[in-house]
């Protein structure tokens, strides 16, 4: 990492501490993210009602807050109006059981809720802090192996046939975590810790019994898929693929996937009072040059940041406020990670040095001035910048994935493969661009990308790159809300986002241990020794780079700031509903 990037992420470091949270305000005394002091004992912990002070979750040094579900409204506020936005990519479905695309729960944001929820703090794009959503309430037992959850009275399911308004009882939950736990859920992995499905104790209480203590249990129940489903559509259709309506701020009322989303406010939300939208259009527009005049022309209202947008690299942005009277812009570093992986257990892989040697033939200071515009950082198989706390010291990130090709050809000779061999790639078409790089700097090694091999769309391409369903090698990116999500989903043989279908004991010997440490300063140090094990061992998966993009808004956007702290900016609805049109 250039002492540019690196400093990129250390300012970042000391600016937004919040992600403290996840390791301390779980961890801290035993806290859990639910409301402070009082968890572990008699007395039930519950977040502050609207208009209460935020609240620190364990000491001054943790700084996630709870924070009331409810807001009051901004004095300035004008309701009405449709936000026009747009995806680069269709959703591969709206069921949030069945998919793990971030094009999927975006969208499946809008419609339902979850238990909790995380938001961007006050701090910034990395701030986070939790309230609750359809929970009003929460406490855990003194082993934090029991939690138990108050749902919020007088919620209601939309006001669309067969749901016809009824009320949200703790049977709802129970069937949805049953559904996302069962064979056909794609996030099960998500809920290992669990002993079993939650229990309704009665219409509005629900327990969650737990295995072992674990740091990233409370984040699981604010992230994909734990967005609580309508029983009956399930009962009736079998999934919610093209389902629109749920518990959430907005109903969808037109739904053409290839095209176009439409959707309305839902005036039965519990929280209809501060959603001041009259609603969305989401367009699918593939091509960054269309979205751009669109923008330009005044015909949308949001260019890049949120995943699933094009992202839009300095030098663009620049030419945008350049022709834009007025447009607003926030940069950031990227939620995401791009990589490359590698088929586990095939012969061509088998050995070690010839990991380290397509590992140390990339050349990614290029990818960042070819792919990002010179915009970018280096870093591990997570993002630093969301998780500075985590982060390999930048000297030795920059000696674990350094670009040396004298190196490389001596690994290869070493391993016996000098003359080199082919790899099938799958990969869809936006990542084309990186390919013809990596074409270039693999070949000085005898390592030949044959991207004919396995071109995909983007539906097939999710169905397959997180389920190792390709032949050797994927063009490979993922972002996820947790560093629980990205050591264990990544890496470990169970993880739902384990491409490269690693069978490797020592790892899931590391990640166990890790999910089972409650200790904030054991964990950092967990986390470094499986990413330096992960980026010296084993290279199935070769991180690349992170880009560095840009959110720029109409001059009449409010308050909407998609965050990138726990969430990476996969849900929509939390800065969506906030957000209005001067």
């Amino acid at each position: 990492m250039t002492a540019e990037h690196d400093g990129y992420w250390r300012r970042t470091a000391r600016a937004r501490l919040s992600r403290r949270a996840f390791v301390q305000g779980f961890a801290s005394a035993g806290l859990g993210i639910g409301g402070a002091a009082l968890i572990g004992c008699s007395a039930p912990a519950r977040p502050g009602r609207p208009g209460a002070t935020p609240t620190p979750i364990a000491d001054a040094d943790a700084l996630l807050r709870v924070v009331p579900g409810a807001t009051s409204t901004p004095a300035a506020v004008r309701r009405g109006g449709r936000l026009q936005y747009y995806s680069s990519a269709v959703a591969p479905t709206l069921d949030p059981s069945l998919s793990i695309s971030a094009q999927t729960h975006q969208r499946a944001s809008l419609i339902y809720s979850t238990l909790v929820e995380l938001q961007q703090g006050p701090k910034g794009i990395y701030d986070t802090v939790a309230s609750g959503d359809l929970a009003e309430g929460w406490e855990a037992s003194s082993d934090r192996l029991t939690w138990t959850f108050h749902l919020r009275p007088g919620v209601k399911w939309a006001n669309v046939a067969p749901l016809s308004g009824r009320a949200l009882v703790a049977e709802d939950v129970v069937a949805t975590f049953k559904r996302n736990m069962s064979a056909q859920g794609t996030n099960a992995a998500r809920y290992a810790m669990l002993s079993g499905p939650p229990t309704a104790v009665d219409d509005h209480t629900v327990v969650f019994k737990l295995q072992y203590p674990h740091p990233g249990f409370f984040f699981n129940l604010a992230a994909d898929p734990s967005e609580i489903q309508p029983r009956e559509i399930v009962e009736r259709s079998g999934d919610l693929a093209t389902w629109g309506a749920g518990t959430g701020p907005f109903i969808m009322t037109r739904y053409e996937p290839d095209t176009i989303a439409t959707f309305n406010r839902n005036p039965d939300y519990h929280d209809a009072a501060h959603v001041y939208l009259d609603g969305i259009d989401w367009r699918v527009i593939p091509d960054q040059g269309d979205a751009i005049a669109r923008f330009r022309s005044g015909s949308l209202d949001v260019l890049g940041a949120p995943s699933g947008q094009h992202n839009l690299t300095p030098s663009i942005a620049d030419d945008i406020m350049r022709n834009v009277a007025s447009a607003q812009r926030v940069d950031y570093l990227g939620p995401s990670n791009t990589a490359i992986a590698l088929k586990f257990g095939l012969p061509e892989f088998r050995d070690l040095r010839v990991r380290q040697a397509i590992n140390f033939a990339l050349d990614r200071r290029a990818h960042i001035d070819t792919l990002a515009g010179g915009a970018g950082a280096i870093t591990g198989t997570f993002p630093y910048a969301r998780f500075p706390e985590f982060a390999l010291p930048a000297d030795e990130i920059g000696r674990l994935v350094r670009f040396d090709l004298p190196e490389a050809k001596k690994l290869m000779a070493a391993a016996g493969m000098s003359e080199g061999f082919k790899v099938p790639l799958m990969w869809y078409p936006p990542q084309q661009q990186a390919i013809q790089l990596q074409w270039k700097q693999l070949r000085e090694v005898g390592v030949s990308l044959d991207s004919s091999a396995e071109p995909v769309d983007y539906a097939a391409w999710i169905a397959r790159a997180y389920s190792g369903k390709y032949t050797a090698a994927a063009e490979w990116g993922y972002a996820v809300g947790s560093i629980w999500d990205y050591m264990a989903g990544v890496h470990s043989s169970k993880g739902n986002r384990n491409g490269p279908q690693t069978q490797i004991p020592e790892v899931d010997t590391m990640i166990d241990r890790l999910l089972r440490t409650i200790d904030p300063r054991d964990q950092v140090e967990q986390v470094r020794n499986i990413e330096r094990y992960v980026l010296s061992q084993t290279l199935y998966v070769l991180p690349l780079i992170i880009a560095q993009g840009a959110l720029v808004q109409q001059p009449n956007v409010r308050d909407f700031t998609p965050g990138f702290g726990a969430k990476g900016g996969v849900y929509l609805s939390n800065h969506i509903r906030r957000a209005w049109l001067a």
